[in-house]
């Protein structure tokens, strides 16, 4: 087995790896880095926030693929405009951009774990 990231900016948690090998998703603090599997650099940074909103943390994260076959990444985010109102919230990237194509609240409380089916249908957190 090789060690694949041994960075000093590289989360403490690393979550997922992509359905074909290529990325490997790291969550911690600061936002979600996406890293390239053969050449140990980030290839995305999913970032926590943008005008509307914030999200406080993501917290889970697995690869599926779309409807269509598509490679994407969902992400649970705890998402808050303000400290007192934060919600878990499902994020969707297609990961030929790296761009967040939906997000949906899902639930008041965080999530602790994430799993997709086979064929990306279901969600079960």
């Amino acid at each position: 087995m090789a060690l694949i990231i041994d960075k000093a900016d590289a989360h403490p948690t690393l979550k997922d790896f992509s359905l074909d090998g290529r990325f490997l998703v790291s969550l911690g603090g600061g936002p979600c880095r996406i890293w390239d599997v053969e050449t140990s650099t980030v290839v995305a940074s999913l970032l926590r926030g943008n005008f509307h909103f914030i999200y406080l943390s993501f917290t889970s994260c697995r690869f599926s693929v779309n409807g269509n076959g598509s490679q994407i990444l969902y992400i649970t985010a705890i998402r808050s405009k303000m400290s007192l109102d934060a919600k878990t919230h499902k994020c969707v990237y297609h990961t030929s951009s790296w761009m967040r194509v939906s997000w949906k609240h899902v639930v008041p409380d965080p999530i602790s774990a994430l799993s997709v089916s086979p064929d990306g249908e279901h969600l079960a957190m």
